[in-house]
């Protein structure tokens, strides 16, 4: 993995948090602080780096800790990708997990966190969320230093093991695909 920065991205609530325990149980090391533990919206944690959250906001002399991403692994959000350093050796997993799915669990996580009023309807996000993803593949052609993999959510609860061995090629480094499938749990998912 050497100086490559492997990112896991998509939308929230599209099961970033799955891959990257998919990742880990691989044997790739990740980037992560576990500021935010796990609650009943994600009950086996959110794998998240809290200065990533920034990246929309800070300089690039704020941007310190992506040195310590080099060679591992380390989750941002689709909206932030466009902030990273275009010229970084970078790999990204892009998890595409049907709106529907994903526009129900946020409504889910809201009306647990008491955060519904006020917030954006369900059809402007529902658009913003499409344009994001859509925003992803003209972002990294216009990145050479960039490779990325889409994985389907569904596919890898329907054959972790065969959406662990894609994932094992493109990362082109030590992976262990068996180990790395046994960390899907379908029973997480509620959408």
């Amino acid at each position: 993995r050497g100086d490559e920065v492997l990112v896991v991205s998509g939308l929230p609530r599209s099961g970033t948090s799955m891959l990257m325990r998919v990742l880990e149980r691989g044997g790739v090391p990740l980037l992560v602080d576990r500021v935010r533990g796990p609650d009943d919206s994600n009950r086996l944690g959110y794998y998240e780096y809290e200065p990533v959250k920034s990246l929309a906001s800070t300089g690039v002399s704020e941007r310190g800790w992506l040195a310590a991403a080099r060679g591992r692994a380390v989750k941002v959000v689709a909206p932030l990708l466009r902030h990273l350093p275009p010229g970084s050796p970078t790999r990204v997993i892009v998890l595409h997990r049907p709106l529907g799915q994903v526009l129900a669990s946020q409504e889910a996580m809201k009306a647990r966190l008491g955060t519904v009023a006020g917030a954006t309807s369900a059809t402007v996000l529902a658009r913003q969320f499409a344009a994001e993803m859509e925003r992803i593949d003209a972002l990294v052609a216009a990145r050479p230093a960039w490779q990325v993999l889409h994985v389907s959510y569904e596919r890898m609860l329907a054959d972790p093991e065969g959406e662990c061995r894609r994932i094992g090629r493109f990362l082109a480094a030590p992976f262990d695909a068996a180990a790395a499938a046994t960390a899907v749990d379908a029973s997480q998912r509620r959408f």
